[in-house]
């Protein structure tokens, strides 16, 4: 379960940060092409705190079941 769930969350980080990159022309002008694993990074970051705060909320006032039903 866990490389098919980092493959997951790998191409979700990765098609977001295509469709920022290549449709934001301020975010190009603004960041050089070495840069773009900045937005990369934080659409991961950002992935995997939601992923474990929502653990957390589903673990604490429910169960876990509740988060495939």
């Amino acid at each position: 379960m866990l490389p098919s769930q980092m493959s997951i969350v790998d191409d979700f980080s990765r098609r977001w940060t295509d469709i920022i990159w290549s449709g934001n022309k301020r975010v190009r002008e603004t960041l050089a092409g070495n840069q773009v694993k900045r937005i990369y990074y934080a659409i991961l970051g950002s992935y995997v705190l939601w992923s474990v705060f929502c653990a957390y909320l589903f673990n604490t006032y429910g169960t876990p079941k509740l988060m495939t039903s």
